[in-house]
């Protein structure tokens, strides 16, 4: 009996070859769409839960308050000095581990190789589930100079040779790391991912850290995850931390800064307040519905085709009743002829996903894959998908066609397709409607991005190379920067800790002074560390005052403020700042300089309270190239990097690329949200397409009617379009205000946004009936034009 379904299901579909294209092209593309973006959510929730213990391990994160208890800063890293404390103070706690991480310059006799490294405690075996394919766990970090490498790094020291009991030397100082131990290399889901770990003991070395950090609680540069027993809660732990803090840090040390539990699976998604994740929940959340969208979208397509050519198929149903068939037969003949349709869409859509996903990594800068699903889940999601989809799609024929009257539909008393008529309708307006809302938030992405990406910073980011500074250099950096300056391709050079385009993190606390005869004390204040060429290369605007000065010795204390900082102390007049007598962290000196606010950080953030100050304590170089000769200036530095730092690999790079790189994660989430916006227009007008192309189909005796007592093209064109274009206008009046309802909640993730315009929604609403209109229109045209006589000669 099966069989019997199949091949008249199979009939069915080839000769009805134009619907049954467009219901099997039309739903593998919203699968496929589907799928992928599946696939990319399971990615971004898959972080770090690989790890045997992930459900347990948290990370402790550091905030920081003002007076009033308001959060200022979010840290997601803490002293050093912690983590002994808090192993000390919790026994209950199974582990403790610190992490921290940075570039080290690392040789093997003529190889030189800068590379990203973590200092690990010896446990980090027993934290992480790290692969160790050669070496002991439980002795590999125990020594200090001791490390564990990938196989990838192996091979580019070592080629060929064992590894194990190898020596490389670290920094300049050329100090030896002995190789305990080769790992398999973390996957790109991790949060902890690198291809170096050296023991976490060598940092008491002062030529690579801190003999005295376990007593200091100012570096927030380590990384510390616990391990917590199945039974206890993280609250509980989290609860003790501020005695904790007071405990060692002096009476009322929570009432300024406290200590919180983060858990490990949390960090990629829930991070983005602590600027070390490029993840986001929000567009989990948001991808999910945009998928979910698509897919009913693609089913409704698919639900409308049936529906409307399901009751043309009444004559059919009637025979088989006068034949003998039960309606429970029909219903299976229906239900079986959907499921097919769902079957091979299913399956294309799959051959689809697997052609095009390595061209959507190279989009988004993943590595997704198929392979990281778990099969078992994917078969009974995609067996459930197939259920859902042909009852909904099959259910209307299956159930409601089966129980006409034999007698009434043979004698032509059913009106083909009036019965689902307003059903169709409603479909069509969902379907515009979701696509307009998608196509507003398209355009609202783009022009945020657009806005960001344009706006007045305050700097000039143009022509400026930002290269790592090195202690070696110091004392040779004056003559450096003179041999710089007799190119012609250079203008100048400068000395930093920070550059714009960078999180603004550091802090000396408040800035204390007077007004009158008040003592006044602001909000912390974000300070950076420069050099007296600073001010003019990144052509920061002096609003009252003056740059750092060598003339002046007294500059080695002066301050120069930024308009945000002038507020706090209570200053609407930049001029009445200068000469100000202040005092930040344990430094005092005077206001000799007022500069204009920039936009340091990212958009996302708003403009923070910046002090500058003279320090020799930096780790970032800015070149700026005169004029536009890149190529040049480049050439040039390079090779007085060789004559002067000839052991350090010469890596640059372009201020602008890092202004573009904080836009980065947004600027690839605009170009999903337009792909998938615009595979929601092609679906919808897919299905647009076939439904007046049935209907059409329908009324060619009453077009050629029409014709023959002398209607116009155009009338007719209009008789045949209003209807549905109809339909795309009242979409628009439901898309609108949720439209701009989800856009304007997207906006408030961000510090400095667009106004809203009355040509978003516009633009949106005429781009989606310009396109049902040229859709609609070759179909109304191509009838309109059809000879009478040929639409009449077969009745």
């Amino acid at each position: 009996m099966i069989k019997n379904y199949l091949k008249i299901a199979i009939r069915n579909l080839t000769r009805n070859k134009i619907s049954s294209f467009i219901n099997i092209f039309g739903l593998t593309a919203g699968l496929t769409c589907f799928f992928i973006i599946v696939i990319y959510i399971a990615n971004e929730l898959s972080y770090d839960k690989f790890h045997k213990k992930a459900d347990r391990t948290y990370r402790i994160t550091r905030e920081f308050k003002e007076k009033d208890g308001a959060t200022y800063l979010n840290l997601p890293y803490i002293a050093a000095s912690f983590g002994p404390r808090v192993k000390n103070d919790f026994p209950e706690i199974e582990q403790v581990l610190r992490i921290s991480g940075g570039g080290m310059l690392f040789t093997h006799g003529e190889k030189v190789f800068n590379e990203r490294v973590f200092m690990a405690d010896e446990n980090i075996f027993d934290v992480f589930s790290i692969e160790l394919l050669k070496g002991d766990a439980r002795t590999a970090l125990i020594e200090p100079f001791s490390a564990v490498i990938t196989q990838e790094i192996a091979t580019k020291y070592f080629g060929e040779k064992d590894p194990l009991g190898q020596v490389i030397q670290m920094t300049n100082d050329k100090i030896n790391v002995k190789i305990t131990g080769i790992i398999k290399a973390l996957p790109k889901n991790s949060s902890i991912r690198r291809e170096i770990f050296v023991s976490f003991k060598t940092m008491y070395d002062e030529r690579i850290g801190d003999k005295d950090m376990d007593t200091r609680f100012d570096n927030n540069s380590y990384r510390t995850f616990l391990v917590l027993p199945k039974n206890l809660s993280p609250d509980k732990i989290e609860a003790q931390f501020p005695a904790f803090l007071n405990k060692h840090m002096g009476e009322k040390a929570n009432k300024w800064t406290g200590l919180h539990l983060q858990k490990l699976t949390d960090i990629h998604l829930y991070s983005s307040h602590l600027m070390d994740s490029d993840g986001d929940i929000k567009y989990v959340y948001t991808f999910s519905c945009i998928a979910l969208l698509i897919l009913i979208i693609a089913c409704v397509n698919f639900i409308n085709l049936t529906t409307a050519q399901s009751a043309s198929r009444a004559k059919e149903i009637g025979i088989r009743k006068v034949a003998g068939a039960f309606r429970f037969q029909i219903m299976k003949q229906f239900l079986v002829e959907t499921f097919v349709i769902c079957v091979v869409s299913v399956l294309l859509a799959i051959i689809l996903v697997l052609t095009l996903l390595p061209q959507f990594n190279q989009v988004i800068d993943k590595d997704l894959s198929v392979v990281d699903l778990n099969f078992l889940t994917v078969f009974l999601f995609l067996f459930a998908l197939i259920i859902v989809m042909g009852l909904a799609a099959g259910g209307y024929p299956a159930f409601f066609l089966s129980r006409f009257d034999p007698v009434k539909v043979l004698k032509g008393k059913l009106s083909s397709g009036s019965r689902n008529t307003a059903l169709r309708k409603v479909l069509v307006t969902f379907q515009f409607t979701i696509t307009i809302i998608l196509l507003v938030g398209t355009i609202v992405i783009y022009k945020q991005l657009q806005f960001m990406q344009t706006k007045e910073l305050g700097y000039n980011k143009e022509q400026i190379i930002r290269l790592p500074f090195y202690n070696e250099l110091s004392p040779n950096f004056e003559a450096f920067k003179s041999d710089l300056k007799r190119s012609a391709f250079v203008q100048d050079a400068s000395l930093s800790d920070q550059v714009p385009s960078y999180s603004l993190s550091n802090t000396r606390g408040s800035i204390k002074t007077s007004r009158g005869n008040e003592r006044v004390e602001t909000p912390m204040v974000n300070y950076v560390k420069v050099d007296f060429d600073f001010i003019p290369i990144y052509e920061l605007k002096l609003l009252a005052g003056r740059n750092f000065n060598k003339a002046f010795s007294t500059d080695s204390n002066a301050f120069i403020i930024n308009e945000s900082t002038l507020r706090t102390i209570g200053f609407a007049d930049p001029n009445k700042a200068i000469g100000k007598d202040i005092e930040y962290g344990s430094k005092k000196g005077r206001i000799v300089g007022v500069v204009k606010d920039v936009y340091f950080e990212a958009m996302y953030n708003p403009i923070k309270p910046m002090i500058f100050f003279l320090d020799t304590d930096v780790d970032e170089l800015s070149i700026k190239i005169q004029g536009k000769n890149a190529k040049e200036a480049l050439a040039y530095t390079e090779k007085l990097w060789k004559k002067y730092l000839p052991h350090r690999p010469f890596e640059y790079e372009f201020l602008s690329d890092s202004f573009v790189d904080l836009y980065k994660t947004e600027a690839t989430r605009a170009k999903l949200f337009t792909g998938f916006s615009i595979f929601s227009i092609f679906i919808a007008c897919l299905g647009l397409f076939g439904l007046i192309s049935y209907s059409i189909s329908l009324r060619l005796k009453e077009i050629g009617i029409r014709k023959v007592l002398g209607a116009p093209i155009a009338s007719i064109i209009n008789l045949l379009s209003k209807d549905y274009l109809s339909l795309v206008l009242i979409s628009n009046l439901f898309a609108w205000p949720l439209g701009y309802f989800i856009m304007n909640k997207w906006l408030q993730d961000f510090a400095y946004r667009i106004e809203w315009q009355w040509w978003y929604f516009a633009l949106a609403g005429v781009l989606a009936i310009l396109i049902a209109v040229l859709t609609v229109s070759f179909q109304a045209v191509k009838a309109a034009l059809v000879n009478p006589v040929k639409s009449l000669r077969t009745e």
